[in-house]
């Protein structure tokens, strides 16, 4: 019983519980099936400048300079290559999620119309005990024709018969129908109604907070200007350095909100 639930409303349908979920943080933002990375590589300079927000906050890697070890030398080239990398794989997705997710209020209008276009189609489904409902199970089944060489075998008409009752037929259309509205209701419930955040700059910002835990071994902190209010410290200054080699059609304008939200929310 509990599966037949599941499996006639889906997993959304069973735990959203009537509230909306947060986009980019509880589920993952639309994409189409065919969308691409594009890579969006940062230059030295900028690398440079992250790996020293990395040394002030005590990145994992400490190398003598003076005389530094095979060892040392190795593990700060890995930590070169996962800063490079994890900022890499940030800033492409970043871009790709610009390009290729819908804004929700389209993506709300485009379920409202499917809401609407399923309904309609549900309504102008015949019944089987009307004339045109009964026509078209019978030419379906075969029992409509009337020679003994144009009628159906009588395995084949059990088969028909209970396809038609199982998965074709009009009251069995019906139901499928109904389950599709249940799935789409969920969709839109999840979405919600609420003005979102801007979640692909929340993802960004979270990418590389993950990008900083790998290499310095703690979530990141950041503090607060008295006087403006922006965010500071060693991965605040870390984020707009990364975010500030997008492509200048992808530049963003205010990072703080983001990264208060992020460093609070580990």
């Amino acid at each position: 019983m509990a599966v037949s639930q599941l499996v006639e409303g889906g997993h959304c349908n069973r735990i959203s519980n009537g509230q909306p979920f947060v986009i980019g943080i509880d589920f993952r933002p639309p994409m189409p099936a065919g969308w691409f990375l594009p890579r969006i590589k940062p230059s030295a300079d900028v690398l440079q400048g992250l790996m020293e927000c990395l040394d002030r906050a005590g990145a994992v890697t400490k190398i003598d300079t003076e005389s530094p070890s095979h060892q040392e030398l190795f593990s700060d080239a890995v930590d070169g290559a996962k800063l490079q990398n994890g900022v890499t794989w940030a800033l492409s997705f970043y871009v790709g999620a610009c390009l290729f997710q819908p804004q929700e209020k389209k993506l709300r209008d485009q379920i409202k119309r499917l809401k609407t276009r399923v309904a309609r189609f549900t309504e102008q489904l015949p019944r089987e005990h009307e004339v045109l409902g009964k026509f078209i199970f019978e030419t379906y089944t075969g029992e409509s024709f009337l020679p003994e060489h144009l009628r159906p075998s009588e395995p084949d008409l059990i088969a028909l018969q209970e396809a038609w009752r199982q998965q074709f037929g009009f009251i069995a259309v019906r139901e499928t129908l109904k389950v599709m509205e249940r799935y789409i209701l969920a969709a839109e419930a999840c979405l919600g109604k609420a003005k979102p955040r801007n979640h692909r700059v929340l993802s960004l910002v979270r990418d590389l907070a993950s990008v900083w835990q790998t290499l310095t071994g703690k979530w990141p902190k950041s503090g607060r200007d008295p006087q403006t209010s922006a965010q500071t410290g060693p991965f605040a200054k870390f984020v707009r350095i990364a975010a500030g080699s997008l492509p200048e059609d992808f530049q963003i304008a205010s990072l703080d909100a983001s990264i208060r939200q992020v460093v609070d929310t580990p």
